[in-house]
C-alpha cells in the first residue's frame, strides 16, 4: 500500500512501537489519531472498540510485560579484561589521588595529591512502572 494515509500509519505505528521503557501502541492512542487524521468530530468519531477490532483483523495482539531477569553483560570476557586494565591504571595514580576517609568523611593529607577520581554509579533500577499492556504484530 502506497498511500499517504497508509504510509502516515506507518510512520505512526514505528514511532509508537519501542523497546522495553519505550511507548507503545495503545487503542487509545491510535483511535484519537485515526480521528484527528480523519477530522471525525462527534458522533463521526470512530469508538475505541471499533479500532479495536481493526487491530485484531490487522493480525495484532495485545501483550503484556513481564518482569524478567535482567543480564547486563559485565562478566563477558572483553569487559572483564577492561576492569583488569582500569584497576591496573588506577594502581599507578592511587598515590596522587586526593582521598577522603571513610569513617570521619575527612579529606586525608597528601602533599602529592595531583588528582581527584570522579565516578559513576553504574546501579541501573527499573521499577517496572512502564506501559503494562499494549498491541503488537510481534515484530
Amino acid at each position: 500500500m502506497t498511500e499517504p494515509s497508509y504510509l502516515c500509519f506507518q510512520e505512526v505505528k514505528s514511532k509508537a512501537i519501542g523497546g522495553s521503557g519505550k511507548q507503545r501502541l495503545t487503542v487509545k492512542e491510535l483511535t484519537s489519531w485515526v480521528n484527528r487524521e480523519l477530522e471525525l468530530e462527534g458522533d463521526d468519531k470512530y469508538a475505541e472498540r471499533t479500532v479495536c477490532g481493526w487491530l485484531h483483523f490487522l493480525g495484532y495482539n495485545v501483550e503484556t510485560v513481564r518482569k524478567r531477569l535482567y543480564v547486563d553483560g559485565h562478566e563477558r570476557p572483553d569487559v572483564v579484561a577492561d576492569r583488569e586494565r582500569f584497576g591496573q591504571e588506577l594502581d599507578k595514580v592511587k598515590p596522587l589521588l586526593l582521598t577522603i576517609d571513610d569513617e570521619s568523611l575527612e579529606i586525608e593529607p597528601n602533599p602529592n595529591a595531583r588528582y581527584i577520581l570522579v565516578s559513576q554509579d553504574e546501579k541501573i533500577h527499573h521499577s517496572n512502572d512502564v506501559q503494562k499492556r499494549y498491541w503488537s504484530n510481534g515484530e
